[in-house]
């Protein structure tokens, strides 16, 4: 197996699992919407004394697997756009060229740092 149907599989599986907690998610959200409505409709709770209880309710009931959902599926996006190849990395063209030009300059300061190393130190 490739480097590239490997990093597939591996993408393939962050989207499932991302549609499973996306799925996770609505029902959480749905099922979080009718206790909350139920106990509204019941008197128990009452909307403006008690907003930051139903909000956090909201939040740890099912916004945090929405967060999971959208993490996991940019991971996976990631992963299916790496491209295989040497070390991993992709470079445009322009990037190259660049990445060139920088090491002959780089190459001929060493070279010439090399030739004068002999004479600039003063022979302390």
């Amino acid at each position: 197996m490739n480097q590239k149907t490997g990093a597939s599989i591996f993408s393939k599986t962050l989207y499932l699992f991302a549609g499973w907690f996306l799925l996770y998610a609505v029902w959480a959200f749905l099922y979080v919407t009718g206790v909350i409505r139920e106990a509204l409709q019941a008197g128990g709770v009452s909307l403006f004394g008690n907003l930051f209880d139903i909000v956090s309710f909201y939040v740890s009931g099912s916004c945090q697997y929405f967060a999971y959902a959208l993490l996991l599926a940019a991971a996976g996006f990631v992963v299916g756009r790496q491209k295989s190849g040497a070390g991993g990395q992709r470079q445009s063209a322009g990037a190259k060229e660049m990445n060139a030009g920088v090491d002959a300059e780089l190459d001929a300061w060493f070279t010439e740092e090399d030739r004068g190393a002999g004479g600039e130190d003063g022979g302390d």
